[in-house]
């Protein structure tokens, strides 16, 4: 099911740019999907009215080209006379599926991005805090494995054991104590089941790296979709999809390209939702743990 997510969210994004018409491989190539998954889930969007299936007829001698909309053009003929005079024999060897992008869709891909960014140029407070390395959730595995490949003196930071101070001043005459404290530094903790991430004033972050830990967030998801009033097909595809990817996840060597394009195609899916907010968050949890566990250096 993420592989439809992948499809559309490509042929989307052509829509919003130049392109009139592409061929499947266009697809395989830039998805890494096996070809016959690509023109099945084309032919559903040709079948919907998003874009539409027209035919080339190749010339195997001259290379000739002579696109039809439909194979009425050719009737039963088995043979048809190509434009370089060359007499062609109608098979499959010599057809070529083009799909081409209607104006329907290509409108209503505009009218997504620019209500887009109307929803953002509506916004009155435009300002925000920027977040310190220490801010709750900031740093994950992932991100902490690309910063030793990027930047390795800030990652040598943050790789710092960490150090507790407890301050405490006692005063005279009557007994109390006040206490400054604790103070963490900055740093890590891990351990065979996962890590825990330290910052400033005792704020920490726990990160459960372990199969088990993957399964419960998986089940947590699926539970929300279930008890959601998303449609019963949604759920259905939606379910299918986050099958897809913890299958990948759960490979020895997974696929980045196909994992990182199917949590994008699923994110876009599930942001549609933001009325459903509890969802979005148990979302936001699991695919940050998606991230952490299957794409990792």
């Amino acid at each position: 099911m993420s592989s439809k997510w992948m499809v559309d969210n490509w042929v989307q994004r052509k829509a919003l740019g130049l392109t009139k018409r592409f061929y499947p491989t266009s697809l395989m190539q830039d998805l890494e999907l096996p070809l016959g998954v690509i023109f099945e889930r084309l032919l559903e969007l040709t079948k919907d009215g998003k874009i539409v299936l027209k035919w080339e007829i190749r010339c195997p001698n001259h290379y000739c080209v002579r696109t039809l909309d439909t194979f009425d053009t050719v009737p039963s003929q088995k043979e048809y006379t190509c434009d370089c005079g060359q007499e062609v024999e109608v098979s499959p060897e010599v057809i070529f599926p083009i799909f081409e992008i209607t104006d329907d869709l290509r409108k209503y891909a505009r009218d997504i991005r620019q209500g887009e960014v109307k929803k953002k140029s509506t916004r009155t407070n435009t300002s925000v805090n920027p977040p310190p390395l220490t801010q709750k959730g900031m740093i994950t595995p992932a991100s902490m494995s690309m910063l030793h490949e990027l930047f390795p003196s800030i990652a040598e930071m943050l790789d710092k054991p960490t150090e507790i101070h407890l301050h405490q001043y006692n005063s005279e005459g009557d007994m109390h104590l006040t206490t400054h404290g604790p103070k963490y530094n900055i740093g890590k903790i891990d351990a065979p089941q996962g890590s825990v991430q330290v910052g400033d004033y005792g704020s920490a972050t726990t990160y459960n790296t372990t199969a088990a830990g993957l399964v419960d967030a998986k089940k947590e998801l699926l539970e929300a979709i279930q008890n959601s009033d998303i449609p019963e097909e949604t759920k259905q595809e939606l379910s299918g999809a986050i099958d897809s990817i913890s299958e990948e996840v759960a490979k020895e060597k997974p696929n980045r390209l196909s994992l990182n394009g199917m949590l994008d195609g699923l994110t876009k899916a599930i942001t549609t939702f933001e009325k459903t907010p509890g969802l979005i968050t148990v979302y936001e949890k699991w695919q940050a743990f998606v991230s952490n566990f299957g794409i990792q250096s």
